[in-house]
């Protein structure tokens, strides 16, 4: 099997006050958002399965017109109870599948991976590493600050200037808004859907 060059090999904080978990083993569950995505979809549970043997997960399909709903059924029938999936009437964002998935997710870190295979499920692993620190409460991965792909930094430009802003506004230190990976306490979301009902 090949493997893919590490993309996200530093990543960036967010801090947001919250009371820490004291306890050092936190469960996780990995939402994996996919529409149309019958190449990859596989490959990317599979992985995610193989790097993190005890986590949950949860695959949405986004209203794919392809195979990946059937794929993902195959799929959680090799693995019961590790695996679920949701299923979309119609194509409704990523937005919204991962939200529809947070209603389901048990874990006390959220993660969110891809299923185009953009990004390595080994990269994600870093993120949640950092966790063992009880003060992070969200970590974003940073395509700016790794030896990201040349061929997609000309997409990064336009979008520098969004985490300057959001820098400003929230008292962060983000360098790439735009990106896949974000992993985050359950408590934070939370938090969120108490005062944004909609979130």
């Amino acid at each position: 099997m090949t493997t893919m060059a590490s993309n996200y090999s530093l990543c960036s904080e967010i801090h947001i006050p919250a009371k820490p978990i004291d306890s050092p083993k936190l469960s996780l569950t990995i939402i994996v958002p996919a529409y149309n995505e019958e190449a990859t979809i596989e490959r990317v549970v599979n992985e995610v399965i193989r790097i993190f043997p005890t986590a949950e997960i949860i695959a949405v399909d986004e209203g794919s017109t392809d195979k990946t709903a059937l794929l993902l059924k195959a799929l959680a029938k090799e693995q019961p109870g590790r695996l679920k999936v949701l299923h979309n009437l119609r194509n409704s964002g990523k937005g919204a599948s991962v939200c529809k998935a947070l209603t389901f997710a048990m874990g006390d870190l959220i993660a969110i991976q891809d299923a185009d295979l953009e990004v390595f499920p080994e990269d994600l692993l870093r993120l949640v590493k950092l966790f063992e620190n009880p003060d992070k409460h969200m970590v974003y991965g940073s395509r700016v600050l790794s030896n990201y792909n040349s061929q997609f930094r000309f997409q990064l430009i336009p979008s520098m200037l969004l985490p300057k802003l959001c820098n400003i506004l929230f008292d962060a230190q983000l360098t790439d808004v735009s990106t896949c990976y974000k992993v985050f306490r359950r408590s934070i979301v939370e938090r969120l859907q108490s005062n944004f009902p909609r979130f």
